[in-house]
This record gives C-alpha cells, sequence and structure tokens, in this order.
C-alpha cells in the first residue's frame, strides 16, 4: 500500500459524510416539495374588480346613464363594443387552486346617446342573482 491510499476507515468515513449530505439534501427537497403543495391549497387567483352586486336591480333599461352606471359601480373593468355599441364589463372571479371560488359580471350594453339599452348579470353564488324587472 503506498502513503497516497487511504485507509479502509477512512474510505468508509468519507462515503458515510456523502451519504448523510446526500440524505439531507433529499429530506430538505421533500419537505420544500410538500410545503409548495400545501401552499398551492390556500392560495388563490383573483381577476376583476368587485362590485355591489345589490345594485344591479337598479339598473334601468332606456331610463340608466352611463355616469349613473358609473356612480353606482366605479370604473369598469373592461371596455368594448359590441353590436356597435359601447359595452362595460364589470367582472370579479376568484377561486383556490382546488376550483372552489366565485365568479361574478355584469355587462352593460349603451346606446349612442349613453343609456343602457341592455345588460346581463352571472354568478356562481346561489341565491345572488338579482329579481328580473316583471315590467320589461
Amino acid at each position: 500500500m503506498s502513503e497516497f491510499e487511504p485507509k479502509n476507515g477512512a474510505v468508509m468515513k468519507f462515503q458515510s459524510e456523502k451519504w448523510n449530505q446526500c440524505y439531507l439534501n433529499f429530506t430538505g427537497i421533500i419537505i420544500f416539495i410538500s410545503l409548495m403543495i400545501s401552499l398551492n391549497g390556500c392560495s388563490s387567483m383573483t381577476l376583476g374588480n368587485d362590485f355591489p352586486v345589490d345594485q344591479v336591480s337598479s339598473i334601468e333599461i332606456g331610463v340608466t346613464t352611463r355616469a349613473e352606471i358609473q356612480e353606482r359601480f366605479g370604473a369598469p373593468w373592461r371596455t368594448g363594443i359590441e353590436d356597435g355599441m359601447s359595452t362595460w364589463t364589470f367582472g370579479y372571479y376568484s377561486y383556490d387552486f382546488s376550483g372552489k371560488g366565485l365568479g361574478r359580471d355584469l355587462m352593460i350594453k349603451f346606446n349612442q346617446a349613453g343609456i343602457v339599452r341592455s345588460y346581463s348579470f352571472n354568478t356562481t353564488e346561489t341565491g345572488e342573482t338579482p329579481k328580473p324587472d316583471s315590467g320589461n
């Protein structure tokens, strides 16, 4: 045996330390992955801005103005054009990674004079949908 070759005990000690280091790294990775999975279950994703659902029933087709809508609901989340008419959309969508959540949207269509031409409200919450106006 040359003087540069380690004795059997030294090789075993080195291998044991290396194994312990690998085991600790592996354990750390498992703990990290477990933590990330559990945090994902608590995390949620939210899009849009919440708006006062109780004000939806106050919208009157042919009467309510764009200024009144902005006063009641604030700035729209999205704006667009449908069938040549201006549209405002108020939307709020909040879901966790398990799939549970809340979704609601209000789309209002205005005529060229800025008066409500039509609107639609949809929600995932039971009992949250306002009663339709029986006069229309």
